[in-house]
């Protein structure tokens, strides 16, 4: 399974509890409701997660049911 990848510090908290909660990033993005190209760039550390919009993340910890602090980095 993806155990491996759910403790490898590499992952952002975002990637691990995507990974947890069975979801591709494609899934993620139309059940949220957030463009696929920003969760690829927050769990690539391309963009800083801590910036992004409120909406967008209380959106996320909705679909992976967490808490909004749970996908902060």
């Amino acid at each position: 399974s993806g155990s491996i990848m759910e403790n490898n510090d590499l992952l952002t908290k975002l990637a691990r509890k995507r990974i947890a909660a069975e979801l591709s990033q494609q899934e993620l993005s139309e059940k949220a409701n957030v463009p696929i190209g920003n969760i690829r760039n927050w769990e690539q550390r391309r963009t800083d997660i801590n910036n992004a919009k409120v909406g967008h993340i209380a959106r996320l910890a909705r679909v992976i049911n967490c808490h909004i602090e749970d996908l902060l980095d």
